[in-house]
């Protein structure tokens, strides 16, 4: 899925970008990946700390028509779940807006 997100770019770039070379398993194992949809249309990849929250990544898998407004809106909708989904602090998260994943 991630490959297919940067597809497009691919052939501008004289090498793979670290998105699509990255081994994802101590950030699932981490629960720092997050997934929409089954099957998966996009994954966000956040690495918190006490008072920060880093976005390693964002992909959203290619739309049928790769409209951009197809792809703004799914990433549209990635943010505005994971904003409603994260809490800080002591707080849970509420994991049944945005899934994590346990395993590839």
């Amino acid at each position: 899925m991630i490959t297919g997100a940067y597809a497009r770019y691919l052939s501008r770039l004289d090498r793979l970008p670290a998105p699509v070379l990255t081994d994802y398993h101590a950030a699932i194992a981490a629960k720092q990946v997050w997934v929409l949809g089954e099957p998966v249309i996009a994954v966000i990849v956040l690495i918190t700390e006490e008072n920060s929250l880093l976005v390693e990544n964002v992909a959203v898998s290619p739309a049928p028509d790769e409209s951009p407004s197809a792809r703004a809106s799914v990433l549209t909708c990635v943010i505005d779940r994971l904003v409603a989904s994260l809490q800080f602090r002591d707080q849970p998260r509420d994991s049944a807006r945005l899934s994590v994943i346990d395993k590839l």
